[in-house]
């Protein structure tokens, strides 16, 4: 899998794929402390490469291979 720490300094936990398996799907967020925040569920195709305070970054991959940046809203 993933890990990514957010500005919060709350631990994402995303799960694991193989190279030739779409990104996206369940991330685990932690609180400092270890105490489980709660889940976000990213878009299929999405790999996601860093969060901010209101903001997960990342590339979208389309179903023929092309790439782009897409950035997401986050409520918490």
């Amino acid at each position: 899998g993933q890990m990514i720490v957010d500005p919060d300094g709350a631990l994402w936990i995303g799960p694991y794929h193989a190279w030739t398996e779409p990104a996206g799907g369940w991330w685990t967020v932690f609180e400092t402390d270890g105490r489980r925040l709660g889940m976000v569920e990213i878009p299929a195709g999405f790999e996601m490469r860093a969060v901010g305070t209101d903001r997960i970054y990342g590339m979208w991959t389309d179903d023929e291979g092309t790439e782009s940046v897409r950035v997401y809203g986050l409520n918490r």
